[in-house]
């Protein structure tokens, strides 16, 4: 599985245009090739991003997925610090798994890791926003891997990985297993977007769905835009994935 953590350095190409068209003339002069590769992370105080549009809620959920996106490790959030980003975490994970099968303790429940990204498309690069990934982990050892928008808070991706059971199908969780089967792979398929329409207050469609072996591919489809937006996933007895490509 591709994790959204990956070399959190821009190329030259997306930096020149974050310079070109984002940045002040200050920080456009990083761009300069004998320097490109001591860059990993950008004062983002220094920074004012101030010619980029508002972004809508599925352009956000776009450019999360957009798998062309740059990604520049940033030093802390514009609108939220890590603290802040941490709470809203685990309140924004209780809203979306509410009323749901997935287990989660939130009231139970650490912060094992969290960083702030600059995420910008490099095609666009008026297409830009800053989002905080992070790690929860409850006291129960279920894990859930969320991406989260620094401005609204709104999760836009999410990892979540129940604790492995035992032979007596309890264990640290104590969450039954459910069997890998079509049927309840698709129910769960189902469920999850049931569950994005209540959090995005959105229409979402189950537009493809096949299920191999012990798990399913899903693409779940935010009609009325254009083009349509999309968001892959996968489903498994004791875990999923939202709006992260297989």
């Amino acid at each position: 599985m591709k994790h959204f953590k990956r070399n959190l350095v821009l190329s030259a190409m997306a930096l020149l245009l974050v310079g070109s068209f984002l940045l002040p003339n200050a920080v456009a002069g990083i761009t300069d090739s004998s320097r490109l590769n001591n860059i990993t992370t950008i004062d983002s105080q220094s920074i004012v991003v101030d010619s980029t549009p508002a972004l809508s809620l599925p352009e956000r959920i776009a450019l999360t997925a957009n798998p062309n996106a740059e990604l520049l490790a940033w030093r802390s959030g514009n609108n939220m610090d890590a603290e802040a980003a941490e709470r809203r975490a685990v309140l924004e994970l209780a809203r979306f798994l509410r009323g749901g099968s997935f287990v989660f303790d939130f009231h139970n429940c650490s912060v094992d890791e969290s960083s702030a990204v600059f995420i910008i498309d490099p095609e666009i690069p008026t297409l830009s926003m800053v989002v905080w990934e992070l790690t929860l982990v409850d006291a129960g050892e279920n894990t859930a891997i969320l991406t989260i928008d620094d401005e609204t808070g709104v999760i836009l991706k999410i990892i979540y990985k129940q604790a492995r059971q035992n032979g007596n199908g309890t264990g640290a969780g104590s969450a039954p297993v459910v069997s890998s089967t079509d049927e309840n792979l698709h129910a769960a398929a189902l469920e999850l977007i049931g569950l994005m329409e209540e959090y995005y207050h959105l229409t979402i469609i189950l537009a493809d769905y096949y299920f191999r072996s012990s798990l399913s591919y899903y693409r779940a489809d935010i009609p009325g835009h254009n083009p349509v937006v999309r968001m892959f996933g996968v489903v498994r007895a004791t875990s999923f994935t939202m709006n992260e490509r297989p």
